[in-house]
């Protein structure tokens, strides 16, 4: 047997095919809750042609759509088969065996996977048990020999998101220290943080910003992302990404999503309807929510309650949703953790789980 480099051989890692979700409401995954349309669909389906389908796909028309949208040049965009690829390769340009690099804890479960596949060191800040980043250490954990900072803005599982002042203060340190900042912005269009992260590219050549289409955009299964950065950094991360990798269903959809955006704005404001519907619904039960700037909300179990026995029989009514323990760091501890979609599916939700809640005493 041809042995693997020995930080491949040692890497653990979690499978998941998926584990036939195609007949249950997923509120597991961060997903889109309810399909497109039939007419949405429809024109989706429209875009692709048996003559299409035997060609390498033209990547030129989401790059002028996204420019144009983004209000940046083109020159500053990269497109990825979704921002896990993204970050896979920003660490591959940048990142080399000894590497001091610097990420929270929890966050994204990719990342502590890539700096142990590349063999990083890796530094990681926690968070306070009100779930407060602990933002001053991070600042000072900062030197010269820190290769990166990766920061989930807002962050999973906590929700979380920096402050303008915060954000400043680390693009300033960082660019000091020489030091490549990556904001990942997976769930940004959630979110209000009080500033645009990508209008700092210009001033900044350390910052590196990844985005999906699988959140908001409802595109998990086409895979497709993106990188805001400055021109040269673009040229450097072009080099390491396979060519032809993102796909025509990706492109074409994207392109619809963008030249349709209210599909995904009204999505988004049905999500925020929703989870203040969740939170009202949980406090008459003595509940609590744990809320934030993402698609999900954790539902605090109490200790009189079992989270894994409640997520098991929220799965035999249909629904499969994330609870403590389930092998990634994803829910905040006591909790489960629920992806939102519109009021109408989060009723139906909410009726189940007030019924099977008291089924979960130990």
């Amino acid at each position: 047997m041809i042995e693997p480099r020995k930080n491949i051989r040692n890497l653990d890692r979690m499978k998941d095919f998926g584990s036939d979700r195609e007949h249950i409401v997923r509120l597991d995954k961060n997903e889109r809750v309810v399909p497109f349309t039939k007419k949405q669909f429809s024109a989706m389906i429209s875009l692709i042609n048996a003559d299409l389908l035997t060609i390498y796909p033209d990547q030129n028309p989401l790059y002028a759509k996204l420019s144009s949208f983004l209000g940046t040049d083109v020159k500053n965009i990269l497109l990825t088969p979704g921002s896990d690829s993204a970050i896979k390769t920003i660490f591959e340009t940048y990142v080399s065996a000894g590497d001091q690099v610097i990420y929270p804890d929890p966050t994204y479960a990719m990342v502590d996977v890539y700096a142990h596949m590349f063999e990083a060191d890796a530094k990681k800040i926690g968070y306070t048990p009100d779930l407060k980043f602990r933002f001053s250490e991070l600042m000072d954990a900062i030197s010269s020999r820190t290769r990166l900072v990766y920061i989930a803005n807002p962050n999973q599982p906590t929700s979380t998101i920096l402050s303008k002042d915060e954000f400043e203060a680390l693009l300033k340190k960082t660019a000091l220290t020489g030091t490549l900042l990556v904001i990942d912005e997976a769930y940004i269009d959630f979110a209000d943080t009080g500033y645009d992260a990508p209008g700092y590219i210009g001033a900044y050549d350390n910052l590196v910003i990844t985005r999906t289409f699988s959140k908001a955009y409802g595109l998990a299964s086409a895979r497709l992302g993106y990188i805001i950065t400055q021109a040269k950094n673009v040229d450097f991360l072009f080099r390491v990404k396979p060519l032809a990798d993102v796909n025509l269903f990706a492109l074409k959809y994207g392109e619809f999503l963008i030249d349709n955006n209210e599909i995904v704005t009204s999505y988004v404001e049905s999500v925020r309807k929703a989870k203040e519907l969740i939170r009202k619904r949980t406090a008459r039960l003595g509940l609590t929510c744990i809320d934030g700037h993402t698609n999900f909300i954790h539902i605090k179990i109490p200790e009189t309650h079992d989270g894994n026995v409640i997520a098991k029989k929220l799965k035999d009514q249909g629904y499969v949703v994330r609870s403590t323990g389930m092998g990634l760091p994803a829910v905040i501890e006591g909790c489960i953790r629920i992806t939102v979609g519109p009021e109408k599916e989060m009723r139906k939700f909410l009726d189940i789980f007030e019924k099977i809640l008291p089924e979960g005493k130990k």
